[in-house]
């Protein structure tokens, strides 16, 4: 396997898990709030983004939010490492959650734009170029 495949294949699954861990947010918030809007808001924001195109700026919002979220996923790898107690397991992802959520807000972006772009780069090869050319920068 070549470094660019290697590089393509971790940032594929470092992709999959941040988006899996920014997807499970909406539960998270229907659990600790009011679930109605929260449903509601999922319902129309899935719906807005699925036609949008993402401009250079917020494509390097993602790629840099990418980058830290990255970051962040190995720290907490570590920490993990080896975790027995699922409670202890549990405790470290939620704030590694929290880390990554504020991470994407402290690049001026909302969750649910990040989670359109990276949902859009698993079918949209073009994108996935693109945002993996900003990472780069």
């Amino acid at each position: 396997m070549t470094m660019q495949h290697q590089r393509f294949a971790t940032f594929g699954g470092i992709l999959l898990l941040v988006t899996i861990l920014l997807l499970s947010l909406p539960a998270w918030a229907q659990a600790y709030g009011d679930g109605k809007q929260q449903n509601a808001g999922q319902k129309q924001t899935s719906g807005q983004t699925q036609g949008q195109n993402f401009d250079t700026q917020t494509l390097q919002k993602f790629a840099d939010s990418a980058n830290k979220l990255q970051s962040i996923q190995q720290q907490f790898a570590k920490r993990l490492k080896g975790v027995k107690d699922k409670n202890k397991a549990k405790n470290i992802q939620k704030k590694m959650e929290g880390k990554m959520i504020k991470a994407v807000k402290s690049n001026g972006m909302d969750v649910k734009t990040y989670n359109a772009i990276a949902n859009r780069m698993q079918q949209d090869k073009q994108l996935r170029q693109k945002v993996q050319q900003l990472m780069k920068q």
